[in-house]
């Protein structure tokens, strides 16, 4: 449990903070978007499997890009002149959606503990 509440409060941090970083480094107002959304969902799909011995069936792994969509949620509503009620709508889905996506192609690319010693032992055999 204390490493999920660890990975949750990096992943906060990162949203709210690279979109900055990489504006600085990169003075490109699309990557630092989208890449603030991108790169820590998919860094916490690599950790999540890494650190975590969870099935991926849990609803948890559900909390992390909805959390995700709902703060950049209150980051717009917070920076917007003029918010409309249809961006408010539209912003936590899409965002909910992307950072899923990468989540999950972050949890892909680490191979399962369980399988990869299946493997070993099929060579091996």
């Amino acid at each position: 449990m204390c490493k999920k509440i660890l990975l949750t409060s990096v992943f906060i941090l990162a949203i709210i903070f690279m979109g900055d970083i990489l504006y600085l480094f990169t003075h490109s107002g699309l990557l630092a978007n989208w890449g603030s959304i991108m790169i820590p969902s998919f860094v916490v799909g690599i950790l999540w499997r890494l650190m975590t011995k969870d099935n991926l069936k849990t609803p948890f792994r559900f909390a992390i890009p909805l959390m995700l969509g709902f703060i950049k949620l209150v980051i717009f509503l917070m920076t917007a002149k003029e918010p409309t009620l249809l961006a408010a709508i539209f912003i936590p889905i899409i965002y909910s959606a992307v950072s899923y996506l990468f989540f999950i192609l972050g949890l892909k690319t680490v191979p399962d503990q369980d399988t990869s010693n299946k493997q070993e032992q099929n060579i091996s055999q």
